[in-house]
């Protein structure tokens, strides 16, 4: 009997340009009012700060390019481009990658 085992995912590996993820506030901490509802007005589910679309990866940072976001004061305007560490992506609980179903 022969026993597979497998390597965990890596951040570079769950990072992919094409993608969509999202900052979402509801994980972040002493989020003040009014923040500390769900924002509706853009359409984004629960708490959602803003979305960006992944452009490209390199040396494990990510570009990514801001699609929609909310009022929130510190929310990027659409088509800003942030540069964040894949390994930021993948384990700040934060982000999240959005799926087809998310929509």
């Amino acid at each position: 009997m022969s026993v597979t085992v497998s390597e965990p995912e890596s951040a570079e590996s769950r990072v992919r340009p094409g993608q969509t993820w999202r900052c979402d506030e509801s994980a972040a901490e002493d989020l003040p009012e009014p923040w500390d509802r769900p924002y509706q007005a853009t359409g984004i589910a629960e708490y959602a700060r803003f979305r960006v679309a992944v452009v490209a990866v390199l040396d494990g940072v990510a570009e990514l390019s801001v699609t929609i976001g909310n009022g929130h004061p510190r929310t990027p305007e659409p088509g800003a481009t942030l540069d964040i560490a894949v390994e930021t992506l993948a384990s700040d609980p934060r982000w999240m990658e959005v799926t087809p179903d998310d929509d």
